[in-house]
């Protein structure tokens, strides 16, 4: 999993390229948060999620 480096992808969504590191830790963060199979908020710089769940889990743990 990585960012893309394809500055048009950013300028077409309208996002600036140096937010781009810092909004792909971010939905990182969330998407680890999800796997822990409870619900769960986040309220980070760029996404605000209320009392979320993900299902159906990973299988198995998720190596990092």
């Amino acid at each position: 999993m990585g960012r893309s480096g394809n500055l048009r992808a950013y300028e077409t969504m309208g996002i600036p390229y140096e937010e781009s590191k810092d909004r792909f830790q971010e939905a990182l963060d969330i998407i680890l948060k999800s796997w822990e199979g409870t619900p769960f908020s986040y309220h980070g710089e760029f996404n605000h999620i209320e009392n979320a769940s993900v299902s159906p889990l990973p299988f198995t743990q998720p190596i990092l």
